[in-house]
């Protein structure tokens, strides 16, 4: 088993999130002239290769623009991986099992390397750099095996995990309904999110990124190996299209919390494994706690029982199937894997765009300073027309709200044992298409109003 020298753990720990947002505070006046860096940035072009000669001990990084380049590569490594989960869904919708799990699996890496670039922590193929201070970088040091991008990912996101700064991270950019979920924890009397919560999530969310960092094997199987080699049981089509609108249920923006299901569903699962987690003699009646928090928190007490409700039922909702598959642990090979993967990655995609959000907000930086990377964005994408870009980004919701209600009278209109791909394919497409088109979700859920 592969393990972080405690040297780069060293160098991890003192990683600053805060230090990335005045880096890219002192960067921000470059907006204006429609770009991310100065000209002048030495990292701006062929990264990789300049920092591996400014890593060599006859040389030096350059302290300033490295940490604006990794200020600014957040954002856009996770509108990356935006957009490689949706290429994963039309791949998911074609059943095109290896290329969906192939595709995901990427996107799940573009979260990662976008949350921790959010936290100070730059992944550069086998350089990578910790942000100690606005004007301070530090090499961290190699750990055997672990240089290269896919397996140091997985390992220091691990490590920061355990951290007590990704607890406050955490329970500030979950936001059910548009409020922290430390306060929430609060209430409920657990002081703050246990890191051991934390990382159990992100033990659970990034198992893919686990195996594959540690099996390149496993890794090629689902990359360059032949598919069909080995008879699978294909789910049904109803699956699919109730898949897609399980995902796009969960990612809807409702301001001023861009993922209030997505995060509702977070809270119920804190809330069930802190009280499960703690000492029976401790944990007192579930549902009064609840209503005590709900009290505390809560300024509406109309609100009240409608919450109550949801955090204490157990049913499985259409937008929970996302977090029902996944705890999937189902290997490569199984049909239910691609859904499995898909769904970590949108949550491991929420959780950086939370925090490229906090970047941004934390910097003053809005709608009008970034137009001219989303407006360029959704036009390259085929978003809009030329000139006839959303006055707000959620209104790029009105298309996949259409999509997804199309999607469920097709399924009403063809009983599962009558639909076939070819129908749904057909009959579909346009709304099939638009709901591969995921940079929809970074552009409203992380760039501010």
């Amino acid at each position: 088993m592969m393990h972080l020298k405690s040297t780069a753990k060293k160098v991890l720990k003192q990683a600053s999130a805060q230090s990335v947002e005045q880096g890219f505070q002192r960067s921000k006046k470059h907006l204006k002239k429609s770009q991310w860096l100065a000209r002048t940035n030495i990292y701006k072009n062929d990264c990789i290769r300049t920092l591996r000669s400014h890593t060599r001990p006859d040389s030096a990084l350059r302290h300033k623009p490295l940490v604006e380049y990794i200020a600014s590569s957040a954002p856009l490594h996770c509108a990356d991986g935006w957009t490689l989960l949706g290429r994963a869904l039309d791949a998911h919708t074609r059943r095109d099992s290896a290329n969906t799990v192939h595709l995901a699996y990427y996107a799940e890496l573009r979260a990662a390397i976008a949350l921790l670039a959010s936290q100070g922590i730059g992944v550069f193929d086998d350089s990578h750099i910790a942000v100690i201070s606005p004007t301070f970088c530090q090499k961290i040091p190699d750990s055997k095996g672990l240089r290269r991008t896919h397996q140091f990912t997985w390992h220091a996101l691990e490590y920061w995990s355990s951290l007590q700064r990704a607890e406050h991270t955490l329970g500030q950019l979950i936001l059910p309904g548009g409020i922290p979920l430390v306060t929430w924890l609060e209430h409920f009397g657990t002081g703050y999110i246990s890191r051991s919560l934390g990382e159990k999530w992100f033990r659970d969310w990034g198992l893919d990124l686990r195996r594959l960092s540690n099996d390149r094997n496993m890794r090629n199987q689902s990359s360059y190996r032949p598919t069909h080699l080995n008879e699978t049981i294909v789910p049904s089509v109803h699956e699919y299209s109730k898949f897609m609108r399980s995902m796009w249920g969960s990612c809807a923006p409702s301001p001023p919390a861009m993922f209030d299901t997505l995060d509702r569903h977070l809270l119920r699962r804190a809330l069930r494994q802190i009280y499960n987690s703690q000492p029976v003699s401790l944990r007192g009646d579930f549902s009064e706690r609840i209503s005590a928090m709900l009290l505390k928190t809560l300024h509406d007490e109309t609100m009240v029982p409608p919450w109550k409700a949801f955090l204490t039922s157990s049913s499985v909702s259409l937008e929970s199937i996302i977090f029902t598959e996944s705890e999937g642990q189902s290997g490569i090979n199984d049909p239910r894997h691609p859904f499995q993967v898909l769904s970590r990655a949108v949550i491991l995609l929420r959780l950086a765009t939370g925090a490229c959000l906090h970047l941004f907000q934390n910097t003053t930086c809005n709608q009008t300073n970034l137009k001219f990377w989303w407006k360029s964005l959704g036009l390259e994408r085929g978003l809009w027309k030329p000139d006839l870009e959303p006055a707000n980004l959620t209104d790029l919701w009105g298309d996949i709200g259409s999509a997804l209600e199309d999607l469920k009278e097709w399924e009403l209109k063809y009983p599962e044992q009558t639909a076939t791909q070819l129908t749904w394919r057909r009959e579909m497409a346009a709304q099939i298409a638009t709901l591969a088109e995921c940079e929809r979700v970074a552009l409203w859920g992380m760039v501010p109003a």
